[in-house]
């Protein structure tokens, strides 16, 4: 079985893709004002712009308190369709942060929200409308200041660049197979390489090797030992045990023996004294070599 940990790997990695998937699905809408880490001021107007695919679309406004961060104030007002802006004005006191919610209807859940946005306490001495290409507002900056009356403020953007949240689940969705399918070959490979490690540990004879190599069968070759002695490549074969050997045996008693009469006479020793005796060789005599004095 493959190592634990790629699967591990596996379930995060696809996790990690499905909450990316989810977050693009915004519905269709993009805000592109406000953006992120934005700082504004007590009564400054926020020219909020978008792009979304709804026909009626409501404008959502949340703030919340400095103390607690709970809702405070909710503001709703029906703004131009698809893609549009609209002139906020912050005139809430006690507020610290707020965002905007699109959406096509009052039901939560099927429009987006913008970047949350902190609000300090203090307003400007003029005041303001921060919009799409003013620099980030702080309480010592100032941005381009507009009439509420500019027709450009309520310009509806014509082109809608920038992906759809259908084109950013695909590209989620498309990652997230592809991810799928390199893990799944990675651990197809190491499940692979496991078990060929296991054969190679075991080695297993092909059919006919220890026939031929070892004697079995009836083409088999014998058993021979080396001779160890020499240690030439000639080998000694032991004898069959079925080999008749000679025995020994006691030769019959009636038999008579002549000696040979070719044997050779010699004259004895004057020093050899044939002694008659009991033992000897069993015939009566000895011979006894004695020393003369």
């Amino acid at each position: 079985m493959a190592n634990p940990s790629v699967f591990k790997s596996f379930l995060l990695c696809y996790l990690s893709l499905l909450g990316f998937t989810l977050s693009a699905n915004n519905h269709g809408v993009k805000f592109l004002f406000p953006t992120t880490n934005q700082i504004l001021n007590y009564q400054d107007t926020v020219n909020v712009t978008w792009r979304s695919p709804f026909k009626n679309p409501l404008l959502y406004t949340f703030c919340y308190n400095s103390v607690n961060h709970d809702m405070i104030q909710e503001a709703i007002q029906k703004v131009a369709p698809y893609n549009g802006s609209q002139l906020i004005p912050l005139v809430w006191k006690g507020v610290s942060s707020c965002n905007f919610n699109l959406r096509p209807n009052t039901t939560a859940g099927n429009g987006a929200d913008s970047p949350l946005f902190i609000v300090l306490p203090t307003a400007r001495a003029v005041p303001t409308t921060v919009e799409l290409g003013s620099p980030a507002s702080t309480s010592g900056s100032t941005s381009t200041a507009t009439g509420e009356g500019d027709p450009s403020t309520n310009d509806t953007p014509s082109l809608n660049t920038g992906l759809s949240s259908g084109a950013k689940a695909g590209i989620g969705v498309g990652v997230a197979v592809v991810l799928l399918a390199v893990l799944a070959g990675v651990a197809l490979f190491l499940l692979q390489r496991r078990k060929a490690k296991k054969t190679v540990a075991n080695p297993t004879p092909p059919p006919g090797y220890v026939e031929k190599y070892y004697g079995g069968g009836s083409g088999g070759q014998k058993y021979q030992p080396v001779d160890s002695t020499t240690g030439s490549d000639v080998q000694m074969q032991e004898m069959n045990a079925d080999t008749l050997t000679a025995q020994p045996g006691e030769l019959s008693a009636e038999v008579a023996h002549e000696l040979s009469g070719s044997d050779v006479r010699r004259e004895m020793n004057p020093g050899t004294i044939a002694r008659n005796t009991a033992g000897g060789d069993g015939r009566g005599f000895s011979w006894d070599k004695s020393t003369t004095p």
